[in-house]
């Protein structure tokens, strides 16, 4: 993966969850030695810190900032030196113009389904800054339909795909009069993206580790919960017993017994998820483990 991103240059790594996206973007960025100075690295919010607890895991003591902070204190941080800089997608609304200040070596922008829009201004904004490299990292290169992968695309080889117009007009076909929606020329959209794009299953990566190991973990609710539980479970069953399951043509009444299991599920782990109680026995036994 690290090789096909160094060879590509700008590129979109799609490998699937859990593959190692992370440890293959920073492999490819320090195989470039001193050639790499400053790096931005764009993630969602929640993640800023794990991206900055994983560089020091994987590369040691790396100078790294984590954007944050007051407006005065991110202007402190945008204008010191460092190599890597971790920010979230919100800021370009706000620092741009802190972002625009330099050349960056690398740009990367991580879980890049947030700038699939192109009408979104953090997905314009994105484009505007320079980058003598860029790197899109998603485990779902198309997380809905084929247009999501135009802009992710754009950010990384402006053009490679042609402007938005016209890859609508030749990879997607509509009649409203008959009410039909569709694509086409797919295998061609493959092979232009292909160049740019790696993407790889677990299975096709992890062939050298040991399975998974599982260990069921059995526990008591408590008092409270159990009560719950036993109320719910006997909707449910009440339900049944006064209907003909062949004959339930009415999708609301499936519909509620289904929502009613899931509440099943979602009480063995935790109050809070129905409720404002915050207790979970589940929880405490995760704890003491």
């Amino acid at each position: 993966g690290a090789k096909f991103l160094y060879e590509a240059g700008n590129a979109l790594l799609g490998d699937e969850p859990g593959v190692g996206k992370t440890i293959q973007t920073l492999a490819v960025i320090e195989a470039r030695g001193l050639d790499v100075q400053r790096v931005l690295v764009f993630v969602p919010a929640v993640l800023k810190v794990q991206w900055a607890e994983e560089i020091k895991k994987f590369l040691g003591p790396v100078d790294t900032v984590v954007i944050e902070g007051t407006p005065t204190e991110r202007v402190a941080l945008w204008e010191s030196s460092h190599k890597y800089y971790i920010a979230n997608y919100e800021q370009l609304l706000r620092d741009v113009d802190h972002m625009r200040m330099r050349v960056w070596d690398y740009i990367v922008a991580d879980e890049a389904t947030k700038i699939s829009n192109p009408s979104g201004k953090q997905a314009k904004l994105i484009k505007t800054l320079k980058a003598r490299y860029r790197l899109a990292l998603t485990g779902t290169p198309i997380s809905n339909k084929p247009e999501d992968l135009w802009n992710v695309m754009d950010f990384i080889q402006p053009g490679c795909l042609g402007s938005y117009a016209a890859f609508i007009q030749r990879y997607t076909f509509s009649d409203a009069s008959i009410g039909l929606f569709t694509y086409k020329h797919m295998d061609e959209l493959g092979y232009k993206v292909r160049r740019y794009m790696v993407r790889r299953l677990k299975e096709q990566v992890l062939t050298e580790l040991p399975p998974k190991i599982i260990t069921d973990v059995p526990f008591q609710l408590s008092d409270r919960e159990r009560i719950l539980y036993n109320q719910i479970r006997e909707e449910i069953l009440f339900e049944i017993e006064h209907s003909d399951i062949s004959k339930m043509n009415d999708p609301i009444t499936i519909q509620n017994t289904v929502v009613k299991i899931l509440r099943l599920r979602q009480l063995v782990d935790s109050l809070e998820l129905i409720g404002d109680s915050k207790d979970s026995t589940k929880l405490e036994v995760l704890q003491q483990i």
